[in-house]
């Protein structure tokens, strides 16, 4: 089935652009972006909002911070940024998200992953996957695609198709605010390595 979904990155209660995940460009206030979607000008299936900067900093998601800036919208919010133990994810869902997006933070702890499945249910699960290509093979990224990590796209969507992951958000690193389509490459490894829904950004 194919969805149509909105992304905004924020940083500091601003909706900002990057290329290829550096250098912030502040769009306009988050509230405001949020408005644009949830007031039924556009036909979105669902929304995700990341905090990009969360878990570099050590914040809390901007739903936490702030969690009577979000109104109630009939579209399904994923939140993610900063989110690291299953009490977080249950703070954050009490606050208006359908959904958690994680990457940072289970990407060197499996444990997390199996406990959200195990005490909230997979299907408010996401696993973000940033990844770029680094001598002919897609590695993955953490903190906001800064952080370069051992893992190999292939072998990370394995993992995630037996911890129990509900969705897997995937960005391309090289292609993130370029314009450019999304690599066909990266869409092959991963419908090759799990059968699980998949969004690519």
């Amino acid at each position: 089935m194919l969805r149509l979904i909105a992304r905004i990155d924020s940083r500091n209660g601003q909706h900002i652009k990057t290329i290829n995940c550096e250098g912030v460009k502040k769009i306009r206030p988050l509230h405001e972006t949020i408005k644009i979607f949830t007031d039924g000008i556009y036909e979105h299936d669902e929304l995700i909002i990341i905090d990009s900067v969360a878990s570099l900093y050590g914040f809390d998601n901007w739903l936490l911070r702030d969690p009577n800036s979000y109104t109630y919208s009939q579209i399904p919010l994923t939140i993610g940024g900063g989110i690291n133990s299953v009490e977080k994810v249950q703070k954050t869902l009490a606050a208006g998200a359908d959904k958690i997006l994680i990457n940072t933070s289970c990407i060197n702890n499996h444990k997390l992953i199996e406990n959200i499945s195990k005490k909230i249910g997979r299907q408010a699960l996401v696993v973000q996957i940033d990844t770029r290509k680094i001598n002919n093979d897609y590695y993955c990224f953490t903190h906001g695609g800064r952080e370069l990590t051992d893992k190999k796209l292939s072998s990370w969507i394995n993992v995630l198709h037996s911890l129990g992951v509900g969705e897997i958000h995937v960005t391309s690193i090289d292609s993130e605010g370029t314009s450019n389509k999304f690599p066909n490459e990266i869409a092959k490894i991963c419908s090759e390595n799990t059968n699980l829904p998949l969004i690519f950004s």
